[in-house]
C-alpha cells in the first residue's frame, strides 16, 4: 500500500474528534487494489471545506483518477453547503497543481518560508 494511503489512515481518528464530518472517497481497479484516495474536511464552523488529501497509484497516473477524486470531493462540498474548497499544495507537486489549475482554481496565498510540517510549504488553493 502506498505511503500516502496508509498515512491518510493514520490521522482519521484524530480528525474525526476535530470535524463534523470526514468524507472519504476511493477509487479501485481490478489487479491493483486502490488507486486513488481522498479526505474532504467539513467543519462545522467554516463555509470552507478543505481537501486534506487526495493520492493516486503511481501506476494510475495520467488516466483521470485525480480528477475523479476532485470532482467527487466537490460534489460532496455542494452536498455539504460549502462555498469554497481549500487545499494545500506542495510547490513541487507539478501534477497536482497542474490538476487544480485545469479544474479552474486559483492560488489565493503561500506559506512564504514557513514549513507546515515536514512534508510540505503549501501553495493554496481555492473555487
Amino acid at each position: 500500500m502506498p505511503r500516502e494511503f496508509s498515512r491518510t489512515r493514520r490521522v482519521e481518528e484524530q480528525l474525526r474528534r476535530d470535524l463534523a464530518e470526514m468524507i472519504r472517497h476511493e477509487i479501485k481497479e481490478p489487479g491493483l487494489g486502490i488507486v486513488g484516495d481522498s479526505v474532504l474536511l467539513v467543519s462545522r464552523a467554516s463555509a470552507t471545506a478543505r481537501l486534506y488529501s487526495i493520492a493516486v497509484h503511481p501506476d494510475a497516473r495520467g488516466r483521470g483518477v485525480g480528477r475523479a477524486l476532485l470532482a467527487a470531493a466537490e460534489s460532496a462540498a455542494w452536498e455539504n453547503e460549502r462555498a469554497w474548497i481549500r487545499a494545500e499544495i506542495r510547490k513541487d507537486n507539478r501534477a497536482s497543481i497542474s490538476l487544480f489549475e485545469s479544474e479552474g482554481y486559483r492560488r489565493f496565498g503561500e506559506y512564504d518560508g514557513q514549513v507546515v510540517n515536514r512534508w510540505t510549504q503549501p501553495w493554496l488553493v481555492c473555487l
